[in-house]
């Protein structure tokens, strides 16, 4: 058996590489299944990574921190 990728363009199936099968022998095509993944199976996907607790922490006090304003500069006759 000889798996050949392919891309489907109207009703026809348009093989990505050469092939060499002679006319008229039969084929059989195996497209597999998507798996539709639901939100709720990420959930607690980074809850043992340190890294990406203390990157979502130090965002969370960025924000909660109050904005600080730059004092205008001066300007300085020459």
């Amino acid at each position: 058996m000889v798996t050949i990728d392919g891309i489907w363009k109207k009703g026809t199936v348009l093989p990505l590489s050469k092939v060499k099968v002679v006319d008229g022998t039969v084929v059989t095509i195996l497209i597999p299944e998507k798996k539709k993944k639901k939100i709720t199976s990420l959930a607690g996907i980074w809850k043992d990574d340190d890294e990406t607790y203390e990157t979502f922490m130090s965002v969370y006090r960025e924000r909660r921190a109050p904005r600080r304003i730059a004092k205008p500069i001066r300007r300085i006759n020459l």
